[in-house]
């Protein structure tokens, strides 16, 4: 396994550090896994995944920039396959939460029921104040920054045929909702959870689940009710360990469809069924991300033969069928049914 140090203004290019001789990039004709730890700045992370893909080196990040992700998908995906290297963004809070979260969702509905929609709310609590690490915020801005880029990359590839959804298509909903149920006020931001997500669904067929259409944020205290800090603050030190040891998050997925699936084809029926689970978890940038990257490497190293060969995938994808929920129950990232009802139509 390859342990890379951040690259510097002085020294761009990374070095592996502790884990064999000092190499800029992996040494071709080798079998080495690689986690990527530096800071959002595509321009030097897309040569390792160059180099990593040339040598047939797996490689895992925690980048959660969706025009990042699909154009390593459309510039190494075939070349990934041949020379068998797996690479695997966003194994982190992006978005192991939300894939896993909603495979573990789906579970609940069990033959003949099927979903409608699904409907994820995030809620970050804490005692203290809410704080990121100012790399976060800078990863948000490049997101939205490059959303032209990715407008422009997802039109000049062929469309991906969706999954058919059972019933009437759901309701787009406002951008601020106050989910009743939950007591938490929900403002729809732009997400990588909703990206990568739905690109799980499209390329999987072993589930014929629907893609969730909606992903809501909702940064709350814990009383659930907005507060003077929605968004919190961001500091390039990062938050204090108070700070850290305070803070824990709540994922919910709220799922509405039919009990039974033929239904759904006769008329604009409304769902009828409603299915809820959590993800719940520590601080998400210094506690749950670590454990998440952590995990997925020991599922990389430990259960390599049973994965995919190589390409570039969603976490879900690679790790869906694997331990890897089981792991994160072990390591404090619970994830939990919460009940199951019928809805009056």
């Amino acid at each position: 396994m390859g342990l890379w140090s951040e690259p510097s203004s002085q020294n761009p290019t990374p070095h592996r550090r502790h884990f064999g001789p000092e190499l800029p990039y992996p040494p071709r004709g080798t079998s080495e896994d690689h986690i990527e730890l530096r800071r959002p700045v595509s321009a030097l992370r897309e040569p390792v995944v160059s180099a990593c893909v040339e040598s047939g080196c797996d490689y895992l990040d925690i980048c959660g920039e969706p025009e990042f992700m699909e154009r390593m998908e459309a510039s190494y995906h075939e070349k990934a396959v041949e020379k068998g290297s797996l690479v695997i963004s966003a194994c982190g809070f992006d978005s192991v939460p939300a894939e896993i979260g909603l495979l573990f969702h789906s579970r609940h509905w069990a033959g003949p029921s099927a979903p409608n929609r699904v409907e994820a709310y995030l809620s970050l609590e804490s005692d203290k104040k809410l704080v990121g690490n100012f790399g976060t915020y800078e990863s948000a801005v490049l997101g939205v920054a490059n959303s032209n880029k990715l407008v422009e990359l997802r039109r000049s590839r062929p469309k991906r045929a969706r999954p058919a959804i059972p019933g009437p298509a759901p309701p787009k909903g406002s951008i601020i909702e106050h989910q009743k149920q939950l007591d938490l006020w929900g403002l729809k931001l732009p997400s990588a959870d909703s990206i990568v997500v739905q690109e799980r669904w499209q390329l999987s067929q072993k589930i014929p689940m629907a893609y969730p259409v909606l992903m809501k944020v909702s940064k709350t205290l814990k009383r659930g009710k907005p507060s003077g800090h929605l968004l919190g603050t961001f500091r390039k030190e990062g938050p204090s360990e108070d700070e850290v040891a305070s803070a824990t998050f709540k994922m919910w997925f709220v799922g509405q469809g039919f009990s039974d699936s033929s239904v759904a084809s006769q008329g604009k029926k409304k769902p009828d069924t409603e299915v809820i689970t959590r993800v719940m978890g520590p601080e998400i940038g210094y506690l749950t991300t670590p454990i998440i990257l952590v995990q997925c490497a020991l599922v990389v190293l430990n259960d390599r033969d049973n994965l995919p060969k190589g390409g570039v995938f969603t976490p879900g994808i690679v790790f869906g069928p694997t331990d890897l929920e089981k792991r994160l129950q072990e390591n404090g990232i619970s994830f939990d049914f919460i009940s199951k009802k019928a809805l009056s139509t």
